[in-house]
């Protein structure tokens, strides 16, 4: 069989561990679909993927995706948690350990969207400061 767009409308669990050079422009083009089901997206390391790229995801998938993961991803920024908290209410599972671009500005848009998020792991996330404990938004 021929991976092709039309193809790629049932998928529901994709794994991109570690790309570097073409990950961002593949999951651009993946967002472009518009009817896909999406559920599981792992991406840990792939240094490729960043903000814009996700929020094109987050966009395509809306209420599919249930789990991401985006450790290492080191060029995400806020823009890939804003989409998600705006575009995936159930999303239950993300991990943005490592990214160093991620702000309590992302992470406030995720706990206002994502009500069914029963797992975040922002860990090395250097610019998450304790003020979203402080207001009682992360635990």
């Amino acid at each position: 069989p021929e991976l092709t767009d039309e193809s790629l409308t049932v998928l529901a669990s994709l794994k991109l561990t570690g790309l570097v050079c073409y990950a961002n422009a593949g999951l651009s083009a993946y967002g472009r679909l518009r009817a896909f089901d999406l559920r599981r997206l792992d991406c840990t390391g792939s240094r490729g993927v960043d903000g814009h790229a996700i929020a094109k995801i987050a966009r395509a998938a809306t209420t599919k995706l249930e789990i991401l993961n985006l450790s290492w991803c080191v060029s995400v920024d806020d823009e890939a948690p804003l989409a998600l908290g705006e575009c995936c209410p159930n999303l239950t599972w993300l991990s943005l350990h490592g990214n160093r671009n991620v702000t309590d500005t992302g992470i406030d848009a995720l706990s206002r969207g994502c009500l069914k998020l029963t797992s975040l792991d922002v860990s090395g996330c250097s610019q998450v400061t304790d003020y979203l404990r402080r207001e009682g938004l992360l635990v």
